[in-house]
């Protein structure tokens, strides 16, 4: 059976609206006992549960029934929620606050995984680096683009949220980052050539009998009597394909 909220009517007669702290708080009832009064009236209404530092779930008890704290808000500022749609935050690190709340189609679609939001870095939402990669920017539509640097996907997932939002959660400055987005391509060759260059100390090139093979994105390019060559050819291939992104071979050591 579904649950049926209050009416905002109703609503607006049990609570009044923090605009400081942006909670609902309890309004002082004459009908309700002196006990009552002092205990709930004008305190913050809900229960937080917190787990750490995120706000996992939000609940408001109202007549011995629980109800969804962010639908309650909701329901309080614009009305009943439309058939088939939820209120939610818009991602995992945003408070219940009613700025941070949008209503989306039943079953979270768009919503931030938990998935995600473990691997983040602290300091900027929306923003992780995983396995050693360029910076992955996951916005609140769940696309993921790739940067060179933290605070380019930090401003990234801000422009896309003011756009939607209107609002810049990691409070960077609005720039066009263009020049610093790269494709999920480039992003691993960066980190697959990084990690053989750190393993091997060469990317590109193995040795076959007294010669040296080299090869890029698992295409052969030739067969060269010294380690020097092999890696110039990779380097070039690389620097074809990626430019200025490309990881090359440090030919100083040959």
């Amino acid at each position: 059976m579904k649950l049926q909220y209050p009416s905002q009517a109703r609503l607006r007669e049990l609570f009044d609206y923090d605009d400081k702290e942006g909670h609902l708080v309890w309004r002082f009832n004459p009908a309700k006992s002196a006990q009552w009064n002092s205990k709930f009236a004008n305190k913050v209404a809900g229960c937080f549960y917190v787990t750490d530092s995120l706000i996992l779930k939000f609940t408001i008890n109202i007549n011995k029934t629980n109800y969804s704290g962010a639908k309650i808000l909701w329901v309080y500022h614009f009305g009943n929620v439309p058939d088939g749609k939820e209120v939610s935050r818009i991602d995992t690190y945003a408070g219940f606050k009613i700025k941070n709340l949008e209503i989306r189609d039943s079953g979270g679609k768009g919503r931030i995984s938990r998935s995600h939001v473990t691997r983040m870095q602290v300091g900027y939402k929306g923003v992780c680096k995983p396995r050693n990669s360029s910076w992955e920017c996951k916005d609140t539509n769940k696309n993921s683009t790739y940067f060179l640097t933290e605070i380019s996907a930090a401003t990234h997932y801000d422009n896309v949220c003011e756009t939607i939002h209107g609002m810049r959660p990691n409070a960077t400055d609005k720039k066009n980052v263009d020049r610093f987005m790269i494709n999920l391509s480039a992003s691993r060759h960066r980190r697959r050539s990084s990690e053989a260059i750190k393993k091997n100390g060469i990317v590109g090139v193995r040795v076959s009998g007294k010669r040296f093979k080299a090869a890029f994105c698992k295409k052969y390019i030739g067969s060269f009597p010294t380690k020097q060559e092999a890696a110039i050819a990779y380097n070039k291939a690389a620097y074809a394909k990626y430019g200025e992104l490309a990881i090359l071979n440090d030919l100083s050591p040959f």
